[in-house]
């Protein structure tokens, strides 16, 4: 199973400028670890205004697959 991180790309320090787990999110958000599905992290970007990326991470720890999830410009 591919574990996937997400970026999300906005001005709120706490989750902007980093890559996260979708159970990082969710700490951040709730307190607790769970992983959130990919339509919560949609709403979670809409409401703080930022551009979601989806990102893999290859066997030298690279991010790469860089997909678009939510572009807040739209």
């Amino acid at each position: 199973m591919t574990e996937y991180y997400y970026f999300f790309d906005c001005l709120d320090g706490i989750l902007g400028e980093k890559y996260l787990t979708p159970s990082d999110v969710a700490e951040l958000q709730t307190g607790k670890r769970e992983a959130l599905p990919e339509t919560e992290l949609k709403k979670i970007a809409r409401n703080y205004e930022a551009t979601l990326y989806r990102y893999e991470k290859d066997s030298n720890g690279n991010y790469i697959n860089e997909t678009c999830l939510y572009d807040c410009g739209y």
